[in-house]
């Protein structure tokens, strides 16, 4: 799935094929680790990993690689994963519309304050 999203990425898709395998790279060796787990908790544990470590390092790479060449090198970006997030929001759980509001409207804040940073957010 997050295969097919890199993939999907304009900048991505900008990249030469060596490139592109380059970046695709930490994607194989998470599904490979992943496939040849021997416990459950052992594939969770890493396919967490590539999702809050791996993701964001690619998305960067991906970034650095799509400039163009001669272009002066800009700061590298930095990406925030999804689930670091940190919403301000006292809820526990969500069990109405009205909850849900509230919820959506932290997790909104949260995610502008990245933003305003100049960060980008790996989803």
């Amino acid at each position: 799935e997050q295969e097919a999203r890199l993939k999907a990425d304009a900048e991505f898709q900008k990249l030469d094929p060596e490139q592109q395998t380059e970046v695709l790279a930490s994607t194989t060796a998470a599904r490979a680790d992943v496939q040849s787990a021997f416990k459950p908790g052992t594939a969770l544990l890493r396919l967490n990993r590539y999702r809050s470590e791996e993701v964001p390092r690619q998305l960067q790479r991906i970034s650095a690689l799509a400039m163009p060449s001669g272009a002066e090198e800009p700061a590298p970006i930095t990406v925030v994963a999804a689930s670091a997030l940190k919403p301000a929001c006292p809820l526990s759980q969500i069990s109405n519309e009205a909850e849900l509001d509230q919820w959506l409207e932290a997790l909104r804040a949260a995610v502008r304050k990245e933003l305003e940073q100049g960060h980008r957010i790996s989803l």
